[in-house]
């Protein structure tokens, strides 16, 4: 009986209560950083710039599940620029099922991107949530 009242009696080291006490302190701070930081996901792919009808475009080539994405946003990032932009049209692409080919009218395009078959890699803002959102099931 006394060994047990000796165990249960005995005030812990100091070094435990540090320990503990940053732990707890660094949990919670991590709680709170993944609530107020945000995460942007983006849809990344290559494009290029076609000049059609006296005005340039840009033709995207783009899964028909992420068609949705193009009709619905009214922004995209070239090179870290973002710009506005207005679908033009949306043609079947007769050697592939899977994918459609939009063309986009870009407001303010920059002189430098207007070449006929520029190559340039595009991308469009997907979802933008908190970092605790990703981390829930």
């Amino acid at each position: 009986m006394l060994d047990s009242y000796i165990i249960l009696n005995r005030n812990p080291k100091i070094i435990i209560k540090l320990f503990t006490y940053t732990s707890l302190a660094l949990f919670v701070l991590l709680i709170y950083l993944s609530n107020i930081i945000n995460y942007t996901s983006y849809f990344k792919i290559y494009s290029c710039i076609t000049f059609i009808d006296d005005n340039y475009y840009l033709k995207i080539v783009i899964p028909v599940d992420k068609l949705n994405l193009i009709t619905t946003k009214n922004q995209i990032i070239l090179d870290n620029n973002i710009y506005n932009y207005q679908v033009y049209k949306i043609v079947n692409d007769k050697n592939d099922n899977n994918s459609q080919i939009v063309y986009l009218k870009i407001d303010n395009l920059e002189s430098s991107y207007k070449i006929n078959n520029y190559s340039v890699k595009v991308k469009i803002i997907e979802e933008e949530k908190k970092i605790i959102e990703f981390l829930r099931i």
